[in-house]
C-alpha cells in the first residue's frame, strides 16, 4: 500500500504550476482560488478600494471549481452578498 503524500504548505512555485482556470482573474493569472484559504484573501483583496477586482468576479471563479470546499465558500458569499 502505497504511503499517502505529505501535504506541503503553498508556495509560489505551486502557484506557477497552477493551470488558468484556477485563478480569478486567468488573463493575467491574478487571484489564484484553488483553495478556500485563497479564495477568502481573494476576496478580501478584490473588496478593498486600492485594487481593481471585482468581488462578485471571484465568487463566479470560485463557483467554476471543482473542489466542494471551495465552491460551498463560494456560495455562502454569494448568499451573504444577496442579502445586503
Amino acid at each position: 500500500m502505497a504511503r499517502p503524500r505529505p501535504r506541503t504548505p503553498s508556495s509560489a512555485r505551486g502557484v506557477k504550476r497552477l493551470p488558468r482556470s484556477k485563478f480569478a482573474h486567468p488573463g493575467v493569472r491574478a487571484y489564484p482560488v484553488n483553495t478556500v484559504k485563497r479564495f477568502h484573501a481573494a476576496l478580501a483583496y478584490s473588496a478593498r478600494k486600492t485594487t481593481s477586482g471585482n468581488p462578485g468576479q471571484i465568487i463566479r471563479a470560485g463557483l467554476r471549481q471543482k473542489n466542494g470546499a471551495v465552491r460551498a465558500a463560494a456560495r455562502r458569499a454569494q448568499a451573504r452578498r444577496r442579502k445586503r
